[in-house]
């Protein structure tokens, strides 16, 4: 099963909302690559949140689920 490590809010996360790093969506302990859609459907179950943070450099493969994001 896929693990994810996702931050609560803290101090060090001003905007008071869920971080999701994205390497660990994307890639497993051994650098092996998720299937593509596997990975996006767990980003849009954040993405669909009022607010977050995603840190990691996969935005390419995600910019129609994480922007323009209607209503934001």
């Amino acid at each position: 099963m896929l693990q994810v490590r996702i931050e609560t809010p803290n101090t060090y996360n001003s905007f008071q909302a869920p971080v999701v790093h994205l390497d660990p969506i994307f890639w497993s302990k051994a650098w092996i690559a998720a299937p593509p859609e596997q990975a996006r459907a767990i980003v849009r179950q954040y993405a669909d949140q009022d607010a977050w943070v995603m840190d990691g450099n996969q935005w390419v493969p995600l910019k129609d689920i994480t922007y323009p994001r209607p209503g934001v």
